[in-house]
C-alpha cells in the first residue's frame, strides 16, 4: 500500500501523463492497461498585436490555460484513446468540426494497440481585445503498433477557435498527416 502511494507521488512528481494506449485508464475511469510515458506538451502562447497591458494579463493566461487544455482534450482522444474520441471532440469542438475529424482519419486507427507520442507542441495565437477568437497550430508524432507492425506518423494541424462564454470552440481546422521515416 505504502509502496503503490510512494510511485504515484513520484509519478506525479515528474510530471507523469496521462495512459497512453487506447483502451487505457483515463482521467474518467476505464480499463487499466499498463501505461506508456508520452512525449510532454510544449505550449505556447503570444497575442496578435501589441502587447498586452498587466491588468489584463490574468485574463489572457486564462484564456490561454483554457485553450490549452482543450487542444490537450482533444488529442488525447485523437491518438491516445480512439475509442473515445467523439466524447474527447464533444467538449472543445463544433458538432461540424467534430463529425468531419472522425470521417477524415485524424489520429491514429482504433485498431492501433499501442501509441507513443514522440513529440507533441502546440503554438496558440490569441487576438486581443475581448479574447475571442484565436488560432492554434498543433504539430503531433507518434509510433502507433498495429499488430504486428509499427507505424511512425507526424501530424500538422491549424485550428481556428472561438470563445462563447468561457468556453473555446473548434470552428474549423486543417491538418495534414502522413507517414514518418
Amino acid at each position: 500500500m505504502v509502496a503503490a502511494i510512494l510511485v504515484t507521488l513520484i509519478v506525479l512528481r515528474e510530471g507523469g501523463e496521462a495512459p497512453s494506449r487506447p483502451g487505457a485508464a483515463s482521467s474518467d475511469g476505464g480499463s487499466t492497461l499498463s501505461s506508456i510515458r508520452q512525449a510532454r506538451w510544449k505550449i505556447r502562447a503570444e497575442v496578435i498585436g501589441p502587447p498586452v497591458a498587466k491588468k489584463r494579463r490574468a485574463k489572457l493566461i486564462l484564456q490561454r490555460n483554457r485553450i490549452a487544455g482543450g487542444i490537450k482534450q482533444a488529442y488525447e482522444g485523437l491518438f491516445l484513446d480512439p475509442a473515445r474520441l467523439r466524447k474527447s471532440l464533444r467538449g472543445i469542438a463544433t458538432p461540424i468540426a467534430t463529425r468531419h475529424l472522425i470521417r477524415e482519419d485524424a489520429g491514429v486507427p482504433v485498431r492501433a494497440t499501442r501509441v507513443k507520442t514522440l513529440a507533441r507542441r502546440a503554438l496558440i495565437w490569441i487576438q486581443p481585445g475581448s479574447f475571442r477568437r484565436a488560432a492554434a497550430k498543433v504539430v503531433v508524432k507518434a509510433r502507433a503498433t498495429m499488430g504486428g507492425r509499427t507505424r511512425r506518423l507526424s501530424h500538422v494541424a491549424n485550428l481556428w477557435l472561438q470563445r462563447r462564454g468561457s468556453r473555446w470552440k473548434v470552428v474549423a481546422y486543417d491538418f495534414n498527416q502522413r507517414p514518418l521515416r
